[in-house]
């Protein structure tokens, strides 16, 4: 499986541009989080923030994937 990860800057218009490499193809997931004022960079800091809430238990989010897991 392939996978990038980056952290971009949006810009004032809400946009971000990134490159896609040609071993992706043609269609790509775009997953995005927000990264909040209280990480000032763009490290592990970062990782552990974002482990922190993709395993948090959210009972509405769960509620999502359940609906697309067993369609």
């Amino acid at each position: 499986m392939l996978a990038l990860r980056e952290f971009e800057k949006v810009d004032g218009s809400g946009k971000i541009q990134t490159d896609i490499p040609k071993e992706f193809g043609y269609k790509v997931e775009i997953l995005v989080l927000p990264i909040h004022d209280n990480i000032d960079s763009f490290d592990t800091s970062v990782d552990a923030y974002f482990l922190s809430n993709a395993f948090d238990d959210d009972s509405a989010e769960d509620a999502i994937w359940q609906k697309y897991i067993t369609h």
